[in-house]
C-alpha cells in the first residue's frame, strides 16, 4: 500500500512538468524500497542481528550532538576545559548534548564489538568486501574516539593522549606535525578539532559502503545456511525488531545520563579537573574501548 501510494505521488509530479524531480524521487524511493523493504533476509534472525542498526544510529546522533557541540567549544589549551564546563551551565540542555556525547560512544563501542563478535561466530568467507569495510569503519571509529578524548584538555585526557602519542616518537616528523610542538597544546587541539569534525564523515561513507556489499550478498543467519523457504522481506517484521530494540537501548542511555547506572561509561573522576602538564595523575589510562590497545603498545 505504501509503495501504491509513493508512486501515484511520482505519477502526479511528473504530470505536472516536474520530470527532473520526479527522477530524483524515483531513484530516492527505489533505493529506500531495495535497501529498507524488499531486501530479503532470513527469516531467523536474532538481536544479534539488530545491533549493526542500533550502531548505524548512534554513530549519526554522535554526529548530531557533536555538531552542537562545536558552536561553543575553544580548541585552546586554556579555554577547551572552561569552554565544555560553560556548556554544562550557560548552553540550554548543554549537559544533556556533553554527557549524551560524551557516554554514547561508549554505547557505540559495546555495540560495535557485539556486532564485530556476532560476525565472528556467524560470517561467511564470501562477505570479504563486508569485512573490509566494517574494519575500515572500526579503525577510523577508533580515531576519532581519540581525537575526541583529547580534546576536553581534562587531566586525564591530556596525560593519556600524551602517552599515548609519544609511543609514536620513532616516527619524530610525524609526530610533531600532529603535535605542533613538543606536547600536548594549543596547535594540538586545534589539528585533532579539524580531525574530530572531518574523519567522521568518512567513516559514514565507509558506513554505506559496508551496507551496500551486506545487501548486496544477503545476511548470515545463526545456522549458516538461507534455503529460499526462511526468507523473507525486511519490512516489516525485522525493522519493526530493530526499532524495538532501538527504543530498549534510548531507555537504557536516558538511565544512564540520568542515573549512571553503568559507572564504567561515566569515565574517569581525574577528567573533571583541568589539565596540569606539571602534575601527572595517580594513574594514567584511556577510556574502556581503549584499553585493548593501549594494553597493547
Amino acid at each position: 500500500m505504501t509503495g501504491m501510494k509513493c508512486y501515484i505521488i511520482l505519477v502526479i509530479l511528473d504530470e505536472l512538468g516536474y520530470r527532473a524531480l520526479t527522477n530524483k524521487l524515483t531513484f530516492a524511493v527505489n533505493l529506500v524500497f531495495a535497501h529498507l523493504a524488499t531486501y530479503v533476509v532470513p527469516r531467523n534472525l536474532t538481536g544479534l542481528w539488530n545491533t549493526g542498526f542500533i550502531t548505524g544510529v548512534l554513530f549519526v546522533l554522535q554526529m548530531v550532538t557533536g555538531f552542537l557541540l562545536t558552536f561553543n567549544y575553544v580548541p585552546y589549551h586554556g579555554l577547551a576545559f572552561e569552554s565544555l564546563v560553560k556548556v554544562l551551565f550557560d548552553v540550554n540542555f548543554g549537559w544533556a548534548i556533553r554527557y549524551l556525547h560524551a557516554q554514547g560512544v561508549s554505547f557505540i563501542f559495546m555495540f560495535l564489538y557485539i556486532h564485530v563478535f556476532k560476525a565472528m561466530i556467524y560470517s561467511v568467507r564470501y562477505k570479504m568486501l563486508s569485512w573490509l569495510t566494517g574494519f575500515l569503519v572500526y579503525i577510523l571509529t577508533m580515531i576519532v574516539a581519540f581525537f575526541g578524548y583529547t580534546l576536553p584538555n581534562g587531566q586525564m585526557s591530556y596525560w593519556g593522549s600524551t602517552v599515548i602519542i609519544n609511543l609514536f616518537y620513532y616516527l619524530e616528523s610525524f609526530t610533531r606535525l600532529i603535535l605542533g610542538g613538543y606536547s600536548v597544546h594549543t596547535p594540538t587541539l586545534q589539528r585533532f578539532y579539524i580531525l574530530h569534525f572531518v574523519t567522521p564523515f568518512i567513516a559514514l561513507f565507509f558506513i554505506i559502503l559496508h551496507v551496500y556489499f551486506l545487501h548486496k550478498f544477503s545476511s548470515s543467519n545463526p545456522i549458516l545456511y538461507s534455503p529460499p523457504v526462511i526468507l523473507m522481506r525486511f519490512y516489516p517484521t525485522l525493522i519493526l525488531s530493530d526499532f524495538k530494540m532501538l527504543t530498549m537501548v534510548f531507555a537504557l542511555l536516558t538511565a544512564q545520563l540520568g542515573y549512571g547506572v553503568i559507572p564504567l561509561f561515566q569515565g574517569d573522576h581525574e577528567n573533571s579537573v583541568m589539565a596540569d602538564p606539571l602534575s601527572t595523575p595517580l594513574h594514567i589510562y584511556p577510556e574502556w574501548y581503549l584499553l585493548f590497545f593501549y594494553s597493547m603498545l
